[in-house]
């Protein structure tokens, strides 16, 4: 097991009303390492499409906010 995953202790995250500064922090973070990993997947669909690139959305809820990021 790697060095910096040793010292990790999962969690089972309490409801955001009953969070803990500790708690948000942790749950900020993924969130953000989530947002991190979608732009990076864009960016990946983007630079690698040859021909065409099409962006859809679920039907009732439009297009994600990855939608701004993408170049019209």
């Amino acid at each position: 097991m790697p060095a910096q995953r040793a010292s990790l202790v999962p969690i089972w995250p309490p409801a955001s009303a009953e969070d803990t500064q500790a708690t948000a922090a942790a749950k900020a973070k993924v969130v953000a390492q989530m947002v991190e990993e979608r732009h990076g997947l864009l960016y990946v669909a983007m630079t690698r499409a040859e021909d065409r690139f099409i962006v859809s959305g679920r039907p009732g809820q439009g297009p994600g906010p990855e939608w701004e990021l993408v170049p019209r």
